[in-house]
């Protein structure tokens, strides 16, 4: 396993960078100057600054267009030789201002001011547009997005009736007896390719609490951990989910159907320094679930999920942001469960996944399998491997879950 993980991160080491910029000075002897970087802020204010990889640049004018995530000409810039004068503009939503100082220093101290504060609608109109451009963004229109991972963690976690449920459900000899409380843990790493960056994603889900609100139905609050690497910028996030999963049948000797309906709701967080973008976010949505034995060792399970996700606006002291993030995302999946013996079970599955609003991967599927190794009637071990694939984005994972069962 470690091989694997290891190899997973350091192949991407010729990724491309999420920031590039080609800069040409005025004057009858121009220079052209390309740079990229990982960290907008840095990128820029290195840029206005004319230091580091623009070094070449300093006391001349110049104009110089930037690419966003992938998006190009995204960011423009027009200064005079002393660099007291830019004109910052952003290509996507037609914004474009200019920023006048004592001193270079002086406007990039300016220019960081305004988009924190009376810029902030400006910069989620931006987001919102990159968003629905760059198979890269962080807030949404990506399966490495907020929505999108938020949508993800919901339906694998609530809407895959667990292993040994199932197994539960195919031995005669217990009726059906299945085991519904409990706590599981799991771990997922990857790679993708999302246009042309490359980059690597790891998660981390936990059961949280699983309490017995009736015979048919429990309270259980999902905890999602995230981290995405890409050529130098990081990705982080972070989710709690409230899920009501009621069963309105339950398979046993007598009846081949589960039937579950999973009502849902939940916050989320997921942002980065480094690629200028974050959100907060509240979603609502449910889950139905039916599986179906088909046959003494095949159960077929169809699953549909329909979430609703909006971003919450944070404010703090003169700062406010909100990146409008208003998003609904159905996903539809088809699930073949069989039991290769006694205590390991076999799992393979197909998932479509859309976005209903704007986004620069409209729809993307996935495609896994897993083997469960049931170790004693308490505890369960699984092993799985996952591949993505849609316009303009790819990746594979491999992951390790485990769950107690009472």
């Amino acid at each position: 396993m470690c091989g694997l993980l290891c190899s997973l991160v350091s192949g991407v080491a010729w990724a491309r960078k999420p920031f590039e910029a080609v800069a040409v000075t005025a004057g009858p002897a121009p220079i052209t100057v390309t740079a990229s970087g990982s960290n907008l802020s840095d990128f820029v204010s290195s840029l206005i600054n004319t230091n580091g990889q623009f070094a070449p640049l300093n006391g001349r004018a110049y104009t110089a267009r930037s690419t966003f995530l992938g998006v190009p000409n995204a960011i423009t810039f027009d200064t005079n030789a002393a660099g007291t004068s830019v004109t910052y503009g952003l290509t996507p939503i037609g914004f474009s201002r200019t920023f006048t100082g004592t001193s270079k220093q002086d406007v990039d101290n300016q220019i960081d001011d305004f988009f924190q504060k009376e810029g902030a609608d400006t910069v989620a109109r931006f987001l919102k547009a990159i968003a629905e451009n760059s198979p890269l963004a962080v807030t949404d229109g990506n399966p490495n997005s907020a929505t999108a991972l938020a949508a993800a963690s919901t339906f694998t976690g609530q809407g895959f009736t667990p292993a040994d449920e199932i197994l539960a459900g195919l031995d005669e000899a217990t009726g059906g007896k299945a085991r519904y409380g409990g706590f599981g843990i799991g771990f997922n790493a990857g790679k993708f390719e999302a246009g042309e960056f490359k980059g690597t994603n790891y998660d981390f889900s936990m059961t949280g609490l699983n309490v017995a609100l009736g015979e048919r139905v429990r309270l259980v609050t999902p905890v999602a951990l995230s981290f995405l690497k890409v050529e130098g910028a990081q990705v982080a996030g972070a989710g709690i989910n409230f899920a009501l999963p009621i069963r309105f049948r339950v398979m046993n000797k007598d009846n081949p159907f589960n039937w579950r309906v999973t009502p849902i709701a939940g916050m989320g967080l997921r942002g980065s320094a480094d690629l200028a973008g974050g959100a907060l976010l509240w979603q609502a949505g449910v889950t139905n679930t039916v599986d179906y034995k088909a046959a003494p060792k095949l159960v077929v399970c169809m699953i549909n999920q329909a979430t609703f996700h909006r971003s919450i606006g944070v404010t703090y002291g003169d700062y406010r942001f909100d990146p409008k993030i208003d998003q609904q995302v159905l996903k539809n999946g088809l699930r073949l469960v069989s039991p290769l013996s006694p205590r390991v079970i076999g799992d393979f599955f197909a998932v479509d996944t859309r976005f209903v609003k704007a986004a620069a991967v409209k729809s993307f599927q996935t495609y896994g399998a897993s083997v469960s190794f049931r170790a004693t009637p308490n505890y369960n071990v699984s092993l799985g491997a996952n591949y993505d694939t849609g316009s303009r984005f790819k990746a594979y994972s491999v992951g390790l879950s485990s769950a107690w069962r009472w």
